[in-house]
């Protein structure tokens, strides 16, 4: 494929790659996520590649490899024989002495019912959405002097790069594939295969093959994939060799192809450019992105030192993308401490039913254990009740909250994930906000009912990767405060998690050890023996 930076960096659109070898030779974007296979790949070397692209390490915008495993997972819709082959090549790992990797997860959806006990039987659950429903907007106070001045400051500490002319040399090379059946032994026929390029390169290789052979795999090329042995004949009269694509190699006869033409790079090199450009409206460009008026943008380009504005004419385009995003970047910011929300007359109609459907498909690598008080279950037969609780997780620190705080928490009335189609309106340039958690739990003395949303992150609010995720819960904070719902992130260690930011802030927290025994690990033989028996229903 051509252009390939083009095709990968953040500012190309494009997110789908339809190609019939884009990730065998010469692929080495290691962000590769999902893939679909549409071919028959007979070739055990091409199923090897394909997924061995998908499995490295992903790597950050700062070129960072990452570790979370959360993130490094690949997707594979197949057929069913490349499920089997991913299913042996974990066993391939094994034999080689490596560690044995975790399986393939099933990602195959389920069709899970919904537990109308809860969804038409609780009334906590029909008054947590009476409040969720709740109209609320928001309103901006913008000070654009401030505002100036954080662009500015940002623009200023950017580096700025050259532009860089990249010349490629290279040319298009036919190869000329022909193999000779050399001799038959019994069950063995040798293989000759020369491979001559139009350069006058020419390579030779024999090697014994038997029955159900595949000869892409045996030499190690993948453009013999359809020459998988079907038989090999050793009669008196003559010796022959055929081949699933119904092709036959006699003793002493030649079967000759070509391959497409390939472009071979034999030379490249990139140097800097000394000129000027002429330079597109800059300033109308940007207030068509960010919504910004000229004489504001102007004002922050006026602020810039003389070497950043030079670069408008030298580098226009890398000027124009860095100037765009920087000041998007200091836009959000400045809006998320500004952004006040209101709660008006009226309510928003939510449709519960499209919310909750019925029968509602998870993927199965999505779903973890829960019981009675969540919103949906699996039908199972070797189920003692029939049913076996489900509640959608898609992370592992989700998955722990579940399971060991959550679960064994008797105090807590129901649980759900909020659907992906729940979000909260958020200005443009933030995003819209997709919840985690909706729970309704009794206080320590039971008396009150506590409404909570709670967002499950790995990392601590100030050491999340990305800003747009510390923005957006800004923004969740005095949107669910204004609606009387108390909201918090919380964090891997979960500690008092049912507890308002307020009252910790004021209170500070309990005996974190007492607290987590309290709730993993029951204090009688009667308590355990009745929070088994709740798990088990």
């Amino acid at each position: 494929m051509k252009k390939k930076e083009r095709l990968l960096s953040f500012d190309e659109p494009v997110s789908f790659i339809f190609a019939h070898s884009a990730l065998k030779e010469g692929w080495d974007n290691p962000n590769v996520f999902q893939i679909c296979t549409l071919n028959q790949a007979v070739s055990g070397i091409r199923r090897r590649q394909e997924i061995g692209r998908g499995l490295r390490l992903c790597v950050n915008q700062q070129g960072l490899r990452l570790f979370d495993e959360e993130v490094n997972t690949l997707t594979v819709i197949a057929n069913e024989s490349y499920a089997s082959y991913a299913a042996n090549l974990q066993q391939e790992y094994v034999k080689d002495n490596m560690a044995a990797p975790p399986p393939p997860s099933e990602a195959r959806k389920k069709n899970a019912t919904r537990n109308d006990k809860i969804f038409h039987g609780s009334k906590e659950f029909k008054d947590f959405w009476e409040r969720l429903s709740q109209k609320v907007s928001y309103r901006v106070h913008v000070n654009t002097p401030e505002l100036i001045r954080a662009c500015v400051e940002r623009l200023n500490a950017q580096t700025i790069p050259e532009p860089v002319l990249v010349v490629e040399r290279g040319k298009f090379v036919v190869k000329r594939y022909i193999l000779r059946l050399q001799s038959v032994r019994g069950n063995i026929a040798m293989i000759e295969l020369e491979i001559a390029d139009s350069e006058g390169t020419i390579n030779k290789d024999s090697r014994p093959i038997l029955k159900k052979n595949n000869l892409a795999r045996v030499f190690g090329d993948d453009r013999l994939r359809h020459f998988q042995v079907l038989e090999i004949q050793n009669g008196k009269r003559e010796a022959k060799v055929i081949f699933s694509n119904n092709v036959e190699l006699g003793v002493h006869a030649t079967l000759t192809f070509e391959s497409e033409a390939g472009q071979v790079i034999s030379e490249r090199t990139s140097k800097p450019v000394v000129a000027t450009y002429p330079v597109f409206n800059l300033l109308d460009r940007a207030s068509r992105e960010l919504g910004l008026t000229r004489p504001t943008l102007n004002a922050i380009f006026k602020g810039l030192h003389d070497e950043h504005k030079k670069m408008l004419l030298r580098n226009p385009e890398g000027f124009a993308g860095i100037f765009i995003q920087q000041i998007r970047e200091a836009l959000a910011d400045h809006i998320v401490e500004r952004i006040e929300f209101i709660v008006e007359d009226g309510r928003i109609e939510r449709n519960l039913e499209k919310l909750f459907p019925l029968k509602k498909a998870f993927a199965q690598r999505e779903l973890e254990e829960a019981d009675e008080r969540t919103l949906y279950y699996l039908l199972q037969a070797d189920s003692e009740a029939g049913r076996k609780f489900v509640v959608q997780a898609d992370s592992e620190v989700e998955r722990v909250f579940v399971k060991r705080i959550v679960r064994p928490d008797d105090k807590v009335v129901f649980y759900f994930k909020f659907p992906a189609a729940f979000e909260i309106k958020m200005p443009k340039v933030v995003g819209n906000y997709n919840p985690d958690w909706g729970i309704v739990r009794f206080d320590g003395d039971r008396r009150c009912i506590l409404q909570l949303i709670r967002e499950t992150k790995y990392k601590h609010e100030d050491e999340l990767r990305f800003p747009h995720e510390q923005r957006k819960i800004k923004c969740a904070r005095r949107h669910f405060k204004s609606m009387g719902i108390d909201y918090r992130p919380i964090f891997r260690e979960f500690a008092e998690w049912w507890r308002s930011e307020n009252e910790i802030a004021t209170q500070g927290l309990f005996d974190i050890d007492k607290v987590e025994k309290d709730q993993r690990q029951p204090q009688t033989k009667a308590e355990a023996l009745g929070k088994v028996s709740k798990g088990a229903a």
